[in-house]
């Protein structure tokens, strides 16, 4: 920029070019040591004492007057600029620039656009209208600006942060990583894009040993800043590494004490580790993402108040599996109050109604407004997430249930009936995949193809827990593996029906899914196969968790490796089989006596 403007004053031949470039050489050294109040006014006395303006002085003192929060005086500055050098890219981004400072967005667009169309490469017209067209929801044309600007300069670090900054959490970004790390490679010791190579790693894919890799030599390079210490902390949880991601999260704390997203992750650590009441508080903090629905609540927020004669209002949030977890707190804030009302997903409420008959029951959208009863009252309302925060905080207070939910108990003693005419062994039913990209569900499911071994253990008859493309699934490893498990598609898209479906069977084996959280919550056994970095309410170790009784939890030793857990669940299930098939008249027969009680036996 320097150079341009030098060779533009020398170039006009006047007397006043020597004096132009120095004052523009001396104004450009103040801005940098940060003197721009004294930059201005060097410039300013230049332009008075010239008959006419030059285009630099223009542009520079422009771009000070901005910078000194002065958009009117620097958008009448760019403009002139503008006028004299229509051909310039470098006045239409700063003229862009300052439009945007005023909130004119269509205006700076315009000239954001006109930059490119004089400079196809102009890093800092595509970096300034990627973040105009992200701002305004059109995240992939935002993208594509932002990919323009890290190829035509690798090194200019604000366009690998907004590339990193805006692709979407549920992205796979092959492509991006693949483009960072030719960036590496040309540029082993460009911190910034070790720390854009470890981000992408953590997105869609959620690898996390590469991402630690890229995360240290960035660190090591001299990048010592929260985000990347977050990042850092967020790849040694998954590695199962928690105390090490817990000084990670210090670490970035040091540097911004406030920052959100280590402050959230680090509580999602402790309460990993099963300290509860250190984590609680700052895992209210997800409240303020921007991907929560925003809804008008009545009453006033509950902070733990006494409840005697009041009514609460449990409002839904987060996933189905994260209602039903949470859950396990209604009957105690349900005994406490004077009246319960309960919002849950459409899809829980005839479960909920039958399982929390003293509470009242809406069912619902997070996305739209609660349907209260004309008669409510409500005097507090909390998001379900937020009770354990006031009601499990140490592990005495975890209740040793059976089950909190209850399943229709006609329809399971209907399902035990069909499951169990062949009268072979026990009945077991399997689920391997849940989750999405954005909850990390690539990490925790398992290709049904590496479950053959359990499947195999023929003294059980298999049930497939699994919605979507299971039937295809199941058909192909009958033909390569001979095993076989009956497939009742419909009773898995009704919640209700597919609660009287686990309630029926003798075990559940599944990864972390919501068959995991509704067998727990059912109080029917259930073995769940974990990775390294199981999500938070599953601990760090052991068998057992505090919130299902019910299940048993094997897991990974080293990341990505499920051949052992596979194994040791195939030998656990041999044992299992033929215990539970010496006592399985007897289990039919006791549901066959007392239907009511069908959903909880097991």
């Amino acid at each position: 920029m320097l150079g341009r403007m030098l060779k533009w004053v020398l170039s006009r031949g006047r007397g006043g070019a020597a004096e132009g470039a120095r004052a523009l050489a001396e104004a450009l050294r103040l801005e940098a040591s940060g003197r721009i109040g004294e930059a201005r006014e060097r410039l300013r006395s230049v332009l008075a004492a010239e008959d006419d303006a030059s285009v630099p002085l223009l542009s520079l003192l422009g771009r000070l007057e901005a910078q000194a929060g002065e958009p009117r005086a620097a958008r009448e500055l760019l403009a002139r600029a503008a006028r004299l050098d229509p051909r310039s890219a470098d006045v239409q981004a700063d003229l862009g620039n300052v439009h945007a400072m005023m909130g004119e967005s269509s205006a700076a667009t315009r000239c954001y656009r006109a930059a490119l169309a004089l400079d196809p490469q102009h890093v800092a017209a595509h970096c300034n209208i990627g973040l105009l067209l992200a701002r305004d929801g059109e995240r992939n044309a935002a993208l594509d600006h932002f990919r323009a600007a890290v190829a035509a300069n690798p090194e200019f670090t604000p366009a690998i942060r907004n590339l990193v900054a805006w692709l979407p959490d549920d992205a796979v970004p092959t492509a991006d990583i693949a483009m960072v790390e030719r960036i590496v490679a040309r540029f082993p010791d460009l911190a910034e894009a070790h720390a854009a190579l470890g981000a992408l790693h953590l997105r869609g894919a959620f690898d996390a040993q590469p991402a630690l890799t890229a995360l240290d030599r960035a660190i090591a390079l001299g990048l010592d800043e929260a985000d990347v210490h977050t990042r850092r902390g967020v790849a040694l949880h998954e590695l199962g590494r928690f105390d090490a991601a817990l000084e990670a999260f210090g670490r970035a704390l040091a540097h911004d004490p406030d920052h959100v997203i280590a402050r959230f992750h680090r509580a999602i650590t402790l309460l990993a580790l099963g300290r509860f009441a250190a984590g609680w508080p700052d895992y209210e903090l997800r409240l303020r993402s921007e991907d929560r629905p925003q809804r008008a609540m009545p009453g006033s927020p509950w902070r733990g108040e006494p409840l005697d004669g009041r009514t609460v209002l449990v409002h839904a949030e987060q996933g189905v599996g994260d209602e039903i977890l949470f859950a396990s707190c209604l009957p105690d804030l349900i005994r406490a109050s004077g009246t319960c009302i309960v919002e849950c997903d459409a899809r829980l409420a005839a479960l909920y109604r039958r399982s929390f008959p003293d509470a009242t029951i809406v069912g619902g959208s997070q996305h739209e407004p609660i349907a209260l009863p004309p008669e409510a009252r409500v005097d507090f309302h909390v998001p379900i997430g937020s009770l354990p925060g006031h009601l499990r905080c140490q592990p005495a207070e975890f209740p040793a249930h059976a089950g909190y939910l209850r399943a229709d108990p006609q329809r399971a003693a209907a399902w035990r009936a069909c499951l169990t005419q062949s009268g072979r062994g026990p009945v077991a039913g399997i689920a391997w995949r849940g989750g999405t990209l954005r909850s990390r569900g690539p990490g925790r499911s398992i290709e049904l193809g590496r479950l053959a071994p359990i499947l195999a253990v023929r003294a059980v008859t298999w049930v497939c827990l699994q919605r979507g493309a299971a039937p295809v699934e199941l058909e192909t490893i009958e033909l390569t593996n001979g095993v076989h498990a009956q497939a009742f598609p419909d009773a898995l898209e009704d919640l209700d029906e597919t609660a009287a479906l686990l309630a029926a069977l003798d075990l559940v084996v599944t990864i972390d899914s919501t068959v995991a959280q509704l067998a727990g919550a059912l109080g029917r056994p259930a073995w769940v196969l974990l990775p390294v970095g199981a999500e938070w309410r599953y601990g760090v170790d052991g068998e057992r968790m505090p919130w299902y009784p019910s299940a048993r939890l094997f897991r990974q030793s080293l990341p990505n490796d499920w051949a052992p857990v596979v194994g040791n669940v195939a030998r656990e299930l041999c044992t299992w089989a033929g215990e539970a098939h010496r006592s399985s008249v007897g289990c039919v027969a006791r549901m066959g006596r007392d239907d009511s009680d069908a959903p909880r036996t097991g």
